[in-house]
């Protein structure tokens, strides 16, 4: 079974940040496509992530982040 658990938008935010060495979440936009979608990657499968919600927080769209 998925193992995910509910946070809130705002804790994944501080997840991202930290994770990506950015100020906020719209700033993954602006990386290298590489480099952002080993990011995303790693968010969906060892954070957990969801990808709406990955897509929410960064502004990236959806069918991006399902893609990486």
């Amino acid at each position: 079974m998925d193992e995910r658990f509910c946070i809130s938008d705002q804790e994944g935010g501080i997840i991202i940040q930290a994770l990506c060495k950015i100020k906020s979440g719209p700033d993954l936009q602006k990386l290298e496509k590489t480099q952002r979608n080993i990011y995303l990657k790693k968010l969906k499968d060892e954070y957990s992530r969801s990808i709406r919600q990955i897509a929410r927080i960064t502004g990236i769209n959806r069918v991006i982040v399902c893609r990486a």
